[in-house]
């Protein structure tokens, strides 16, 4: 098959490709600043791209502000940061932001593939339809985050799980092992994933019979090789070759509080729409036609089951945990659409305007929030700080934020604002001191926020203002 006749074969597929790139690229825009996570993510890639040996906060020009386990950097998975350094050291800056639409669009053709092993093209094209469209996916395909990329390594595993284990086939058990170590190194609730593989085995075959397939212990082993550098630097790093999976889990309590068990549910709408509802539909027809244990049915059932539980019964929780069961429900829901006898297309074309809906809805919401004074004021502020010649250390209360506009020197504001104690500040020589004041993250109207304003603007100069939401300063506080 030359490739015209590949493109022609494939037209519908890539026209959904074409559409969800377009959809992420414009979500991209949607605000003029990124989420926290995403700077520290891009901030650990560019220092990566300096020195790929040096994944810590120790003696960097920046902090994420870890809370108790300071300088330790490794609970962010290092797949990410990593990616990005590659980036980085090209000199593609330009190119990060749209990493991850990239990917996310990606997803988009591998839930194709894996709908029609599954059942048959026309699901897989739904279900593609479906990702390319669900709001979940679709924001944070638009972000700097390793929701995204885990997706599509997670996805990617299914396809070669059932590739390897279904159609027997021994280098895609193998594979298996590759993905499912990628995943991991890409965020740690991939573990919550591992588990679904041994039900499914266990409930299909009924015994434990699948654990003499030898392929399955290569694919242990090179699931291991893989993740054998992590291992050591966690040796090295925190004494404790899971030390980096002990820190990832215990840092999910930093910050956020506790929300109830139910959070899923009560935002279900919110995460996938009206394919939430179809999927919903499609649970109660695959209970009345007897289809709860068909193989294809049973292994996206324990996919969703397995990692909804899991993800209950931890205390922090937000919607971006659950983007990795995206494929399955569009899959499930895609199966319940396919089966319609009558007016498939026009209820497909409603279901996807009806999302086109919901998403634009999204976007002007986002747009009209985020395109605020204060954060165009902070964004001003940050890139004219980054224009400035020499050396400046730049005091802030977003230390990721400011380091990834800037890629100077900066700390976090004193946590004793005595004019005495910013005298002791400890600086090189050839360093000017730089505050930057916000009210993106500062309440101008506190009176301690005005006084320390002052306190500041006693002992130096503004040399940027804009519009009474950020001011920066610059002066010597050194005796």
């Amino acid at each position: 098959m030359d490739l015209k006749q590949t493109i022609k074969s494939n037209r519908w597929i890539i026209i959904i490709f074409i559409i969800s790139l377009i959809i992420r690229l414009i979500f991209v825009f949607s605000s003029p600043l990124k989420i926290w996570d995403e700077y520290v993510y891009a901030d650990l890639g560019y220092d990566l791209s300096n020195n790929p040996f040096d994944y810590s906060y120790l003696n960097k020009p920046w902090s994420d502000f870890v809370p108790g386990d300071w300088p330790h950097a490794a609970f962010k998975p290092p797949f990410l940061p990593f990616l990005l350094s590659l980036f980085y050291l090209l000199k593609l800056n330009l190119i990060v932001d749209f990493i991850m639409p990239i990917i996310g669009s990606l997803s988009v053709v591998l839930i194709y593939i894996l709908g029609k092993k599954l059942f048959n093209k026309n699901t897989g094209l739904i279900a593609s339809v479906f990702l390319a469209l669900v709001p979940l996916h679709v924001f944070y395909s638009s972000k700097i985050l390793n929701e995204c990329s885990v997706t599509f390594l997670i996805t990617l595993s299914f396809i070669f799980f059932w590739k390897g284990y279904e159609e027997d086939t021994p280098k895609y058990k193998m594979l298996f092992g590759v993905a499912l170590a990628l995943s991991l190194l890409n965020r740690y609730n991939s573990l919550w994933i591992f588990p679904i593989f041994f039900i499914y085995l266990l409930v299909r075959d009924r015994s434990l019979k699948f654990l003499i397939d030898r392929y399955l212990w290569y694919s242990i082993g090179i699931f291991f090789l893989i993740l054998s550098p992590l291992l050591v630097f966690g040796i090295i790093d925190y004494g404790n070759p899971v030390g980096p999976f002990l820190h990832g889990f215990k840092s999910v309590s930093y910050w956020g509080g506790d929300q109830p068990w139910y959070f899923y549910l009560q935002n279900w709408n919110e995460m996938f729409s009206i394919v939430g509802f179809v999927i919903l539909i499609s649970l109660i027809f695959i209970i009345l036609r007897k289809k709860l244990f068909d193989r294809q049915i049973l292994i996206l059932l324990i996919w969703i089951l397995f990692f909804l539980i899991v993800a209950s019964f931890l205390g922090h929780k937000e919607d971006r945990y659950l983007v990795p069961i995206a494929p399955a429900v569009c899959l499930l829901a895609a199966y319940f659409i396919d089966h319609i006898k009558y007016y498939k297309k026009v209820i497909l074309i409603i279901l996807s305007a009806f999302l086109i809906v919901i998403i634009s809805n999204n976007f002007v919401n986002n747009y009209n929030t985020n395109y605020s004074e204060s954060a165009l004021c902070f964004k001003e502020g940050v890139q004219f700080i980054g224009n400035l010649s020499g050396r400046v250390l730049i005091y802030n209360d977003q230390s990721p934020l400011v380091y990834y506009y800037t890629h100077k020197s900066t700390r976090f504001y004193p946590s004793s604002w005595n004019i005495n104690n910013l005298a002791k500040i400890n600086k090189l020589p050839e360093e000017d001191i730089i505050f930057l004041f916000t009210d993106n993250n500062w309440d101008f109207s506190n009176y301690k926020n005005i006084e320390i304003i002052k306190e500041v603007g006693s002992k130096s100069n503004v040399i940027f203002e804009c519009k009474n939401k950020t001011f920066v300063y610059q002066g010597s506080f050194i005796k």
